[in-house]
């Protein structure tokens, strides 16, 4: 065999070796990407957080609402996740990580939560037809002993919906898919949220979270909250005093004062 047809079989040898392992890669990245895929109704296996010493479980349970199961976390680590979301350390956007909510997930949770807000708990401004949407996915800086396995959980995706009547976000975590922030702001001052920041609708918002409320109720000067058991979490709603900024001509602005409703999950709570 002379060279150039050594050199020609030799070719060949490696584009087909090359091509092999392609397609191994290729074979290789669709696995991995078809594991990424697997419906959050099913259940799959996730490793103990580092440090938490204890084993993150899965709902089985079938959703009818809506909302995304994820794994749930230890209350201890819930608690140093909002300490970290609370922080007024800005706000670092990022494309989702393995394991997160995708955008459609996102979104899919909040209309979830826009019809109980609605319908089951009859909040104003929350039924809105065909309402604008906006969300992005973000962290903050965290400590830096968090591990690896653990930092996925400090995410948090922010989904508001617009309307004519007003806005409504909610803060849902990356990773479990709970919202643990709702805010209600309404188009106009004149709206009164006491009547809402009721036992009913703090009930309903704990009875979709991971943890539940064994301590009874308690009210505040502006709303209602519970101490989740042999926990630091709270569970609270209440009115937040706001401004709104209403033209009256071209060149003046009137200040009103109003009220916006939050509902959420938070740690360490100094009662008002």
């Amino acid at each position: 065999m002379n060279k150039k047809n050594w050199f020609t079989g030799l070719g060949m040898l490696l584009s087909i070796s090359l091509a092999l392992g392609g397609w191994q890669v290729v074979g290789r990245m669709l696995e991995i990407k078809e594991r990424e895929l697997i419906s959050p109704e099913e259940s799959r296996s996730i490793s103990t957080m580092e440090g938490s010493g204890e084993e993150i479980a899965i709902k089985e349970e079938q959703r009818t609402d809506g909302m995304v199961i994820r794994p749930i976390l230890p209350e201890k680590e819930i608690a140093k996740i909002i300490e970290s979301w609370d922080s007024d350390k800005p706000e670092h956007p990022h494309d989702p990580w393995s394991g997160q909510l995708k955008l459609e997930d996102a979104i899919r949770t909040g209309e979830a939560w826009l019809k109980v807000l609605g319908q089951e708990i009859g909040i104003p401004v929350t039924a809105q037809p065909s309402p604008l949407v906006n969300a992005y996915l973000c962290n903050k800086e965290t400590d830096k002993n968090i591990s690896e396995d653990r930092y996925p959980y400090y995410s948090y995706w922010w989904v508001t919906f617009s309307g004519e009547e007003g806005q409504v976000s909610f803060k849902i975590n990356a990773m479990t898919g709970e919202a643990w922030y709702i805010k209600v702001h309404p188009a106009q001052p004149d709206i009164s949220f006491a009547v809402y920041c009721s036992k009913q609708t703090l009930e309903a918002f704990v009875a979709r979270l991971s943890v539940k409320t064994e301590t009874g109720y308690s009210k505040s000067n502006y709303g209602i909250f519970a101490k989740l058991a042999e926990t630091d979490l709270y569970a609270e709603v209440c009115e937040n005093q706001v401004s709104y900024e209403k033209p009256v001509t071209e060149k003046v602005v009137q200040s009103e004062k109003g009220y916006e409703l939050i509902i959420r999950l938070t740690a360490n709570y100094k009662i008002n």
